[in-house]
């Protein structure tokens, strides 16, 4: 049972030609110097091995019209005719011809189960290394793609957008400050009515030149996209238009409230 089990280390099918070439040849030279059914025995299964391997798909064939798999049945074949011999021709071969046919048949049964008869597996190329190593050491395992140089991050876009609109904020907030501060001071007399105006317009003024350096900024950098970008669009929007309605409003209260003042200022004269 052994001999049938196939051994865990196999030649291919040069080594198979190389072993059934040297064989065929011995086969028919050492047959040549016999007779009778010895001389029969060695050269017919001697020209057979040498025919084969002329007429196989392998490096030392030369005709190349029988495949691998019609080899290893050709193989298995004369096997099979070497082991019958003694049954279909024993009175031709005697003895020492069906002895020196089982002989040859186990002989070319272990070259038969020591063949790799199929075309052996490719060396590897290293194709597979590169295939893995994004995996391990090129993109982010995230799969977003890289920012190109230059563009602003999502970090960038959002602080814009949130500078603007803190900036439109302060502004909203100083021109109510503004006007509250000229209505009280308008209501003390037209002197400190003129007062609180130049200061109202000089702290406008300062405010708009810096809204105008914050908005110069923003425009230096890349306008976001998106959500971020309508942020920051509202927010300089409202940066530039809130210390001018400030300064407005502050102007026309603190206008209106020394005017009436400064009419009311001879009668409360007058009664004193």
């Amino acid at each position: 049972m052994r001999a049938l089990v196939r051994p865990r280390h196999r030649v291919g099918f040069l080594g198979h030609q190389l072993a059934e070439y040297t064989v065929g040849a011995a086969l028919v030279a050492v047959g040549l110097h016999f007779g009778g059914a010895v001389e029969l025995v060695l050269v017919a299964v001697g020209g057979v091995l040498l025919a084969l391997n002329l007429c196989s798909r392998g490096r030392l064939g030369v005709w190349r019209v029988v495949s691998r798999r019609a080899h290893h049945v050709a193989d298995l074949a004369l096997v099979g005719v070497l082991v019958a011999s003694p049954l279909t021709a024993l009175q031709q071969l005697h003895v020492t011809g069906v002895v020196l046919a089982e002989l040859l048949a186990a002989f070319l049964l272990w070259v038969e189960r020591a063949t790799r008869y199929a075309p052996g597996p490719l060396p590897a190329t290293g194709a597979a290394a590169p295939a893995a190593a994004p995996a391990t050491g090129g993109a982010p395992a995230t799969g977003g793609a890289p920012s190109p140089v230059g563009a602003p991050a999502g970090g960038a876009r959002t602080a814009s957008a949130g500078s603007a609109e803190r900036v439109g904020r302060a502004a909203g907030r100083a021109g109510a400050a503004g006007r509250n501060g000229a209505e009280v001071i308008g209501a003390l007399g037209p002197p400190a009515a003129a007062l609180a105006g130049k200061a109202a317009r000089t702290s406008a003024r300062r405010l708009g030149v810096a809204v105008g350096r914050t908005k110069r900024a923003l425009r230096d950098a890349k306008r976001p996209e998106g959500g971020a970008g309508a942020a920051g669009a509202t927010g300089e929007a409202g940066a530039a238009a809130l210390p001018a309605t400030g300064e407005a409003t502050g102007e026309a209260a603190g206008g209106a409230a020394g005017a009436a003042r400064g009419a009311s200022w001879p009668a409360r004269e007058g009664g004193r």
